[in-house]
């Protein structure tokens, strides 16, 4: 199986001797917190429609959640509270938000299997207090008709139901599935049924749920990675969101446009799609939250003006419990400007102090992204970041070149091969060259390094060298194989 690569990126890693303990330790991941009010990339998740509508059959407001939380509200949407204002909650990562039937509350449901309330939602349980449940990382969270209980799909593709919701199956018991990563679930009008999307485009059906048809099976679909499906008001027909910005359409569902056929928009990667209460049009939110209206649907505003230019963030990191006494922190700056940022530096603040880290790269382009790691003494605690750098009026120039990858998974194992060239006018000696795996929520899985695979340990100036490095044990399982950055290679002398 091909894992797709879309960049490649350049850097060197430090504190190599606490690397060994990175491919079978635990991990505790993490979206970065805002450090300036300057919301991070891929920085929402999802929109949710009021079902109480206009006389276009638009929805009278909407609501944007964040990935770390907090909700804002559009139109007649009332903000009841979000996760930014709880205190020491075990894990502030939002997986879904739904709301009440008659729209006075929501309920926020986070990665770790908590479910948390707002305004009239009433609590009934959670993943995160099952003690016995084999994976609590929570995917997605759907109330019955009536509002007296809800579902929760893990994703492990197992579905817990709580108050009068009732368990018709779930994908943890399908061992055929060619794809058994969830990324939605929805329910049946009656709430006799559900339908699970896997990431790979398929549609699995329970209880009384109709199979109309799924990306999977439609050979021509450029990119079939699904975000998200929802279904027609009657259920006789859903929608499929792709990655790539595409919408698909099944049963009675009607097409009104995508994304991808938009030239113009400046970020196609769809994170959610949404549908009017009249089913005759449909929202989809892009990952700097941007909001497209398809049909009769509504603009009430984005979230995309919120992302200034000229600012780095921490787009994510990963925290990891090395020994008792030390935690290795590594993450991703990313420059969000349309122009060189030079100078850039890193402050990490915690309960350990204030340090200053040196990123890889001092120097971005714009989009570029560069990775950073440093250790603290302690247990893992909770990390704030602030990014600065200075304009600068030309492009950077990268010394070594990372061409040609190519990414294979085996049994147990992902392989990954390609050249790093030598574009300087000097000879590298002993270059170094680390991978990152990622995970579908683009949280960091694993490190790799790569050093010591290199054919040759001294490139001279326009030569080329190749290296191949291969992940093996539990990480393996996490990297999401249809992501399309889930491995990025770095190099630098």
């Amino acid at each position: 199986m091909s894992i797709k690569i879309k960049k490649a990126y350049f850097l060197v890693f430090f504190l190599s001797l606490l690397l060994i303990y990175m491919l079978s330790l635990g991990k505790v991941f993490a979206d970065a917190p805002d450090a300036s009010q300057v919301l991070a990339v891929s920085k929402d998740l999802k929109i949710v429609v009021l079902p109480t509508q206009l006389a276009s059959g638009a929805p009278s407001g909407y609501y944007i959640i964040s990935k770390t939380g907090a909700v804002l509200s559009y139109g007649n949407a009332q903000f009841y509270g979000d996760l930014t204002q709880i205190p020491n909650i075990p894990n502030n990562q939002v997986a879904d938000m739904v709301l009440t039937p008659n729209d006075l509350g929501y309920y926020i449901l986070t990665k770790d299997g908590g479910v948390y309330t707002f305004g009239n939602a009433k609590f009934f349980g959670s993943v995160f207090n099952i003690t016995n449940a084999p994976i609590k990382n929570a995917v997605s969270i759907k109330l019955t008709p009536n509002g007296n209980g809800y579902y929760v799909l893990t994703e492990d593709g197992a579905v817990y139901t709580f108050g009068t919701a009732k368990f018709n199956g779930s994908m943890y018991n399908i061992p055929a599935a060619p794809n058994k990563v969830p990324v939605s679930l929805n329910i049946t009008p009656n709430g006799q049924g559900y339908y699970i999307q896997t990431e790979d485009g398929g549609i699995y059906t329970f209880g009384n749920a109709q199979f109309l048809g799924s990306v999977y099976n439609i050979p021509q679909a450029p990119v079939k990675n699904a975000m998200g499906m929802k279904l027609t008001p009657r259920g006789q027909g859903y929608y499929v969101q792709t990655t790539d910005g595409g919408v698909y359409t099944f049963g009675t569902a009607q097409f009104q446009g995508s994304i991808f056929n938009i030239k113009g928009a400046p970020n196609k990667t769809v994170a959610d799609i949404a549908i009017t209460p009249n089913g005759q049009g449909y929202y989809a939110l892009t990952a700097d939250g941007g909001v497209y209206t398809f049909g009769n649907a509504q603009f009430d505003g984005a979230d995309s003006a919120d992302v200034a230019e000229n600012t780095l963030t921490v787009k994510s990191y990963v925290q990891e419990q090395v020994s008792p006494t030390q935690v290795l922190v590594e993450g991703e700056i990313q420059n969000n400007s349309n122009t060189t940022m030079t100078g850039v530096t890193l402050t990490a603040t915690g309960s350990f102090g204030t340090q200053t880290v040196t990123p890889i790269m001092s120097a971005l382009n714009p989009d570029q992204k560069t990775a950073f790691m440093f250790s603290y003494q302690g247990t893992v605690s909770s990390v704030t970041f602030s990014v600065t750098g200075t304009t600068f009026s030309s492009s950077y120039t990268d010394p070594l070149k990372v061409s040609n990858i190519q990414v294979t998974q085996g049994s147990g194992t992902i392989t990954v091969t390609g050249n790093v060239t030598n574009n300087s006018s000097v000879t590298i000696t002993t270059p170094k060259v680390d991978i990152l795996f990622f995970d579908s929520n683009e949280n960091i899985v694993a490190l790799l390094d790569a050093t010591n695979s290199l054919a040759s340990s001294t490139i001279a100036p326009g030569a080329t060298t190749t290296f191949s490095a291969t992940l093996t044990g539990a990480p393996v399982s996490q990297v999401s194989t249809n992501f399309d950055d889930a491995v990025k290679v770095f190099a630098s002398n």
